[in-house]
């Protein structure tokens, strides 16, 4: 019987290593027409109004590129992209994050900025909110240089914490926004995504320390 003890703090001790040790995996947060295909656009004609799932101020427009907008007239992902011009109006598209309530872990988003062949390149704002509360990212973001005409990979991390700022807004709504500001120049962007890593709560650590700390106690009783 004490054998069997053994073995079963054996594999409670392997159980709390795996647990510890084992990287949680991303989710993929679900973002709507993140390449902008909807609507479907001629090559080379660009749509002012608004295009499905994402809100819009301003005088953002959706473009299906020519060869005078982008190398080859491509787009990074599918036809379409969305281009805001920084005409001091602050242009902005937006989506509501349906699926995406604000939790302990770590949010990653990506998504291509281009640069137009037929405009000036102004920076890109990019905003992670919950609420009206614009969250911030967890490290310094440093833009990559975009090539004329060419689309480059942006990526963002946010990193919530359970004694973070951000831990009262846990289980709101999340959103997010892009925005173009100044007098001139602008940008493009295409293939939006996203993904969430949760962290597991304290709680749950406590909760598998306890299980094992309890089996140990066992065997001990059992052994005296």
């Amino acid at each position: 019987m004490i054998f069997k003890v053994n073995q079963l703090v054996g594999g409670c001790g392997l159980l709390v290593s795996i647990c510890l040790s084992t990287p949680a995996l991303a989710d993929f947060i679900i973002i709507n027409n993140p390449g902008f295909e909807n609507p479907i656009l001629s090559d080379g004609l660009t749509s002012g109004t608004s295009t499905p799932s994402w809100s819009r101020i301003g005088a953002a427009t959706f473009l299906n590129p020519s060869t005078s907008h982008f190398v080859g007239g491509l787009a990074s992902e599918g036809s379409n992209v969305a281009t805001l011009s920084a005409a001091g109006s602050g242009q902005s598209i937006s989506q509501d994050l349906a699926s995406t309530t604000l939790q302990y872990g770590t949010y990653t988003f990506e998504f291509d900025v281009g640069d137009r062949l037929d405009q000036t390149f102004h920076n890109v704002n990019f905003n992670f909110l919950v609420n009206s509360t614009t969250i911030i990212p967890s490290s310094s973001f440093i833009a990559p240089t975009v090539p004329d005409g060419e689309f480059i990979t942006w990526t963002f991390n946010y990193q919530i914490l359970d004694s973070g700022v951000f831990s009262g807004l846990i289980g709101d709504p999340t959103r997010i926004r892009f925005t173009a500001f100044g007098s001139s120049g602008g940008f493009s962007i295409d293939n939006v995504r996203g993904s969430f890593t949760a962290v597991p709560e304290p709680t749950s650590f406590v909760a598998i320390w306890s299980v094992l700390v309890f089996v140990r106690t066992r065997r001990r009783f059992r052994v005296n």
